[in-house]
């Protein structure tokens, strides 16, 4: 069983931080987050494992961000700020 799994759709960020290498990964991110969705559909969690919604900004996308919240299987967001 996964305790902890971070959700990476995209390394998009709109921040420019000198001590982050965010910025330098090239995304390949789907227009509706289906592929996370299948993703996470796939993986072997269950109620008490920790999924955290990560990347450069994930809300940069807010309809991918907002249909993969709506999934109920994120517990945490991790943003740049």
């Amino acid at each position: 069983m996964i305790d902890i799994l971070y959700v990476c759709p995209s390394w998009k960020c709109n921040l420019d931080c000198p001590h982050c290498e965010i910025h330098t990964r090239r995304s390949k991110e789907t227009k509706y987050g289906e592929s996370v969705l299948a993703t996470l559909n796939k993986a072997d969690i269950d109620e008490n494992t920790l999924v955290v919604y990560f990347g450069g900004e994930p809300m940069l996308n807010k309809f991918q961000f907002g249909t993969i919240l709506s999934s109920g299987k994120i517990k945490a967001v991790s943003t740049n700020l």
